[in-house]
């Protein structure tokens, strides 16, 4: 059975459709009780618009226009790789139950710098940022260098790239090796369940994912360029032989911000 798509489901509603549409749209409806429903939501979202919208927060505006934005996203990565078409439909079907992991990326291969920073994380975890390198300077040194990487890192996680950059150049001049890459880690209730990394020197990011249960962990990480127009890029987690993580990796990232999400969490391998 073939099912109408949103698109025809909505010209329905407002009555945009041709009597052959109509005819055949009519027919399928009586007896398909799933685009029934479909169509129900569809009809009381029309009716209770004005009420529904704004009885919503400008943060729940926020959040429904990032997921649309995402949706969308996802619909592209599948029309360039027919092969994770399957994964990223269960991703967007975990979006209905808010499953979210987001994290921020900055990279910069032609000033060798890097900054990460925490996005959206399930419940009861932490994170921290990891130096790369651990300077040789004084003290005071090491604290000046320490608060620059903090600030880049939360200049990102508010989306003001620029400045993020800026604070990294201010880091350059005490020690250049600690911004050319950055880490965070998450934990869990003391336990190490995910690891970021970015390299400005190489244009690398890789993640580290530790399940809890070996039985259900995420398929895919996707890669978002922000604030421009370019194409997502998407890698599998694999398992890395005689080790207890997955691993997801992308080679040669241009330089800019991006954003970088972690999901759906899948059990056991697609068929």
């Amino acid at each position: 059975m073939t099912h109408p798509d949103h698109e025809m489901l909505l010209r329905y509603v407002v009555e945009d459709v041709t009597d052959a549409e109509q005819l055949r749209l009519d027919t399928h409806l009586a007896d398909c009780d799933a685009c029934v429903e479909r169509l129900r939501a569809l009809r009381y979202l029309q009716e209770n618009f004005t009420p529904l919208w704004e009885s919503w927060t400008a943060a729940e505006h926020g959040r429904l226009y990032r997921q649309w934005q995402w949706l969308g996203v996802l619909q592209q990565l599948a029309g360039q790789s027919p092969s994770l078409a399957g994964r990223l439909r269960q991703w967007a079907e975990a979006l209905k139950e808010g499953a979210e992991i987001t994290f921020k990326l900055l990279i910069d291969q032609s000033r060798r710098i890097a900054s990460v920073a925490c996005g959206v994380l399930p419940a009861e975890c932490e994170f921290a940022l990891c130096p790369a390198y651990r300077g040789v300077g004084s003290p005071e040194e090491q604290k000046q260098l320490d608060t620059h990487l903090q600030r880049s890192s939360e200049c990102l996680a508010e989306d003001r790239p620029d400045e993020a950059v800026a604070e990294l150049l201010e880091a350059v001049k005490i020690d250049a090796r600690r911004p050319q890459s950055a880490t965070l880690e998450v934990s869990q209730e003391g336990r190490r369940i995910l690891q970021t990394a970015v390299d400005g020197r190489s244009g690398r990011i890789w993640v580290r994912y530790w399940p809890a249960d070996p039985h259900l962990a995420p398929a895919l990480a996707v890669l978002i360029p922000r604030g421009r127009q370019a194409v997502p890029l998407a890698a599998e987690f694999k398992a890395v032989p005689e080790d207890t993580y997955l691993l997801a990796e992308f080679e040669n990232v241009p330089d800019g911000p991006y954003a970088l999400r972690i999901g759906p969490l899948v059990a056991g391998s697609e068929e």
